[in-house]
């Protein structure tokens, strides 16, 4: 991959995404009053949602297509396709990102109508005679639906319409059914027609190659339409009662090459009146962070409203309603839009003005003669805020310092925690927060980040972040705060992951851990356990039983017992890259983690032979914390140190060991001592340690306490009077 002047725009270790164009994900045709609720799409090859023919009139509610954390993607065309339906979609409380064409596009299909010549053959393989144009009288036309492209490569049939879809709706009209037909370009009324019989498929070459080459005629002069090719289309043959007639729009002349022998245009334009989304509805969803160089959200259908609805981090944002010719994408004419009450956050605005004539520059809406009462009231443009560039940086900096020695599996430049407000991921919500980042030194001589993320109704999330300089090692602290004093409570918070990340190890990755304590002669043993894609291992505080075990009669949770039968530590390592990855919680109470794996085509230093190998994530939360934030609140979480270490980490003067090769494990406990010491444990004004005098105290052995004879169960009645009578003694 090459710049324009031939520099490369690709580095070893850079991802790339292709992006093609398929078939749709979750398509309604031709049905009636659906709804969707609650469902999520992570990605689309092609159209992700679409409805096409019929009378429709579906409520898609709650709907979201959202990329998973890591991917660039959710939908490579429009989000969601609206093409000829009678009554149109209701599209509420979604949330689209990172599409590569439309938000939305809503329209029906405009088709060509024309009067053959003889020699191309009717319906039945016979010719017609044409008929006089005239309100009550019977006119032959043959009706044109385009498959169109707007590429110039070769394709077929197939192709185009899972490009823009299968909608026929000439398929669907009936006798009695109306038509309104125009003049191409300027929209001048010539027809309306009511079909007098069913209309009938034309298959025969002769007809469809006549139809194919109007396309030719009509991008020529005089009329020079601006069609896209037509890669393939279906023809229909209709007989039709003219209920109106323009007469000024009628050729005076029949030998004129620009019309037919009745006096009509050599193609018009031709609306199927059933068929044109009335009565749109689309509020309350957030789309934001658009691919798509130009638009916004594309409608074209009559008694619309656009309201309440959020358009965030796109370039280049373009509202329309407009008929498309090029598009044959229709209905050619509009009436009854408003737009109102919408918010265009950080976008740039592609046309109908500069941006210093936002929010009005956001919108592209038809006018007269073909439109008619198309407003925006009271939409606003907020400059752009989100996230700034030191807050991106700051994000950047703590995932680079967590892969010091494994590099991390997730590309995506997103925080190393997690955490639902109101059933919501934060991949999701943090996307579109404000967020800013300081940084600063601590008294300790370590660089402390402090990264902070804000809703629009002012809920923060807090990330103080501290970087160790003399070794691999981050301390991150992440804290929730609600500072809306209007609202009683903040939405639920749900799944608070202190930790959330993914590294990238080979396939002989094994958990190094301890045992906690529960009083027996096993406590702090080593444990190991082998890591293998697809599983995924709990660790948390044991549970013990009221009464005393093993007599009790009720068990409990750890009760906030942090070592509690499992020490919060591990190592995290590979033999085969002779590195690992240390985790320790603290202020941990009852705390709940989890380790698991999943394959992974592990990146290798260049020069290397790749491996393959799994990607390893692990979370830390609170367990089974559920809770809102009132107005002033604030709750921290679990504290997380992050340590790397490889297999050298030791052997060099700075690692002060001289002696033989420690095993991997014990140099990921031995940086972990030398962390705690560093920068945890207490320290007196000079700097020196503060060694505790005792441990833990207790009665002798043969004090018999809770029944409990001969047994060590005496630390239930220790007092600060008896153990000062202890220490005196």
């Amino acid at each position: 991959m090459t710049a324009a002047d031939g520099t490369s725009v690709a580095e070893v270790g850079d991802v790339l995404t292709y992006s093609g164009r398929d078939w749709y994900t979750y398509t309604l045709a031709n049905s009636t009053n659906v709804s969707t609720i609650g469902m999520t799409i992570h990605s689309s090859s092609g159209f992700t949602v679409m409805e096409l023919d019929g009378e429709c009139g579906h409520t898609f509610s709650g709907l979201r297509v959202v990329r998973k954390p890591g991917y660039m993607i959710a939908s490579n065309a429009d989000v969601f396709h609206s093409s000829d339906c009678a009554n149109g979609v209701t599209l509420e409380d979604s949330v689209f990102e990172a599409n590569l064409d439309d938000f939305y596009n809503i329209h029906s299909t405009v088709h060509v109508g024309f009067q053959p010549s003889s020699s191309s053959g009717a319906a039945g393989g016979g010719d017609r005679d044409h008929h006089a144009v005239a309100v009550g009288a019977t006119v032959d036309l043959r009706i044109i639906q385009p498959r169109l492209t707007a590429t110039s490569e070769s394709v077929n049939r197939s192709v185009t319409e899972f490009w823009y879809g299968t909608a026929s709706p000439m398929s669907a009209v009936a006798p009695g059914d109306t038509l309104s037909c125009w003049t191409f370009n300027s929209l001048v009324p010539i027809l309306n027609l009511s079909l007098a019989a069913w209309p009938q498929e034309l298959t025969n070459p002769a007809a469809l190659a006549e139809a194919t080459a109007l396309q030719q005629t009509l991008n020529g002069p005089p009329t020079n339409a601006g069609l896209y090719r037509w890669v393939s289309l279906r023809l229909w043959s209709i007989r039709a009662t003219v209920l109106g007639v323009n007469q000024a729009s009628l050729s005076p002349s029949s030998s004129s090459s620009s019309s037919s022998s009745s006096g009509l245009p050599v193609g018009i334009l031709c609306d199927l009146d059933r068929f044109q989304n009335v009565g749109v509805k689309i509020r309350n969803n957030i789309f934001r962070n658009g691919g798509h160089p130009q638009i916004g959200g594309r409608l074209k259908g009559s008694g619309a409203v656009v309201e309440n609805n959020r358009w965030e981090h796109n370039e280049q944002l373009n509202v329309e309603v407009s008929f498309l010719q090029s598009w044959m994408e229709g209905p050619t004419h509009i009436s009854d839009v408003l737009f109102r009450n919408n918010s265009f956050v950080d976008c740039i605005a592609d046309h109908a003005g500069p941006v210093s004539a936002q929010p009005g520059s956001f919108f592209a809406l038809c006018g007269a003669p073909s439109c008619s009462n198309i407003q925006q009231v009271n939409n606003s443009a907020v400059p752009p805020t989100g996230h700034s560039p030191t807050c991106d940086a700051a994000v950047a900096t703590w995932r680079k310092a967590l892969g010091a020695r494994i590099p991390l599996a997730s590309l995506a430049l997103s925080p190393p925690f997690s955490f639902k407000l109101g059933g919501i991921d934060s991949s999701e919500l943090l996307a579109t927060w404000d967020c800013g980042a300081t940084d600063t030194a601590s008294v300790a001589g370590n660089r402390v980040l402090d990264i902070e993320w804000m809703s629009p109704d002012s809920f923060i999330v807090k990330a103080v972040v501290t970087f160790f300089l003399d070794t691999a090692a981050v301390d991150a602290l992440i804290s929730f705060r609600n500072d809306n004093e209007t609202a009683p409570h903040s939405l639920l918070l749900t799944e608070a992951c202190a930790l959330d990340a993914s590294w990238q190890f080979a396939d002989d990755a094994t958990i190094e851990t301890l045992l906690g304590s529960e009083s027996s002669s096993s406590d702090f043993t080593a444990q190991s356990h082998p890591i293998s894609a697809g599983t995924v291992q709990r660790f948390r505080p044991a549970d013990y039983w009221d009464g005393g075990y093993p007599n009790g009669t009720t068990r409990y949770s750890g009760a906030g017992r942090s070592s509690n039968g499992q020490m919060p530590f591990w190592h995290i390592e590979s033999e085969s890259l002779g590195a690992g990855v240390t985790i320790g919680l603290g202020w941990s109470g009852q705390w709940n983690a989890t380790i698991g794996a999943s394959g992974f085509d592990a990146s290798s230093p260049p020069g290397a032979a790749s491996v393959t190998g799994i990607a390893v994530r692990a979370t830390a939360s609170l367990e089974d914390a559920r809770f809102v934030v009132l107005p002033g609140e604030s709750m921290r979480s679990l504290r997380i140190l992050v340590s790397s270490f490889n297999r050298t980490e030791l052997a060099s003067p700075a690692g002060g060991y001289a002696g033989e090769p420690l095993p991997l494990d014990d140099i990921g406990r031995t940086v972990l001592r030398r962390i705690i010491l560093a920068h945890y444990a207490v320290k007196d004004a000079a700097g020196d340690l503060i060694f505790p005098k005792i441990a833990a105290l207790g009665y002798p052995h043969d004090v018999v306490t809770d029944g409990h004879a001969g047994e060590l169960w005496s630390f239930y009645s220790i007092t600060a009077q008896n153990q000062l009578s202890i220490m005196k003694a």
